[in-house]
């Protein structure tokens, strides 16, 4: 499951993401408030975008792999989402989304205006811009949380669609079932 010994109380049969979090659950209740907040602030499909382009910049299987099954759930398929990745079939305000996030992720001091400018002309209000920041940046918090206490991909990732498991594992690899 990751690097830290799980605690003798913890049920089974949960995600790899909570139990990496069982010597720190106020740290966890925490992140689920913020992430609740920052998640209801824009639609459901540019949130899971906007954390899908960040989780792929920081190599994040775990979280690309989430955020694709969400997408999945949202009505894309395994190759509606490898086409987002190459940011086609997307609207503008998707693509920009997509942009923003994975440079925030990737150097979020190197960010220019410019970039924000162009999810203004593709329809963002500074509210949406706003959100767009705090989804890539919280998503650099826990995927990055997640890599440091070696945390892997629930084995039921692998029932995602080879292509796209093949394309999103770029870290650690799924855990054995």
């Amino acid at each position: 499951m990751s690097f830290l010994h799980d605690r003798p109380d913890a049920p089974d049969g949960r995600p790899n993401y909570e139990r990496a979090f069982d010597w720190q659950p106020g740290i966890y209740a925490g992140w689920q408030t913020l992430s609740a907040a920052v998640r209801a602030s824009l639609p459901p499909r540019l949130y899971e975008l906007a954390t899908l382009a960040a989780a792929v910049e920081l190599r994040s299987s775990y979280c690309a792999l989430a955020h694709s099954r969400q997408l999945i759930g949202l009505g894309m398929d395994g190759d509606a989402i490898l086409a987002a990745l190459r940011r086609e079939g997307l609207s503008p305000l998707e693509a920009a989304a997509m942009d923003y996030a994975s440079a925030i992720a990737r150097d979020a001091a190197s960010v220019e205006p410019e970039a924000v400018e162009r999810l203004r002309d593709a329809g963002a209000d500074e509210a949406t811009v706003s959100a767009l920041a705090a989804t890539a940046s919280l998503r650099c918090f826990f995927a990055k949380y997640l890599d440091a206490v070696g945390a892997r991909p629930d084995p039921d990732y692998a029932d995602l669609p080879p292509a796209l498991t093949s394309a999103l594992v770029l870290g650690r690899p799924i855990a054995a079932g």
